[in-house]
């Protein structure tokens, strides 16, 4: 049973392997741009606990969750 345990493990490592070098882990976003769910460039949704932090400290932080979630942000894109 350890044997079936031990390539099994491979397996999903060879296959997450190959998800990773070929990008095809990044399809599902690229369907929710298409659907119109996401846009390619803007803000990333933040963690609440830094969402709470922020609003306290900017005073417009709020008015970037008024855009879709993005996949890239616009400092990669221009930076």
């Amino acid at each position: 049973m350890k044997k079936l345990g031990r390539l099994k493990t491979i397996y999903v490592q060879l296959i997450s392997e190959f998800f990773c070098t070929t990008s095809l882990d990044e399809l599902p976003q690229l369907f929710n741009v298409i659907l119109g769910d996401k846009s390619l460039e803007g803000p990333r949704p933040e963690r609440s606990l830094f969402v709470k932090q922020f609003k306290q400290y900017i005073p417009t932080y709020m008015l970037r969750h008024k855009i879709k979630a993005t996949i890239t942000v616009w400092a990669q894109v221009n930076g």
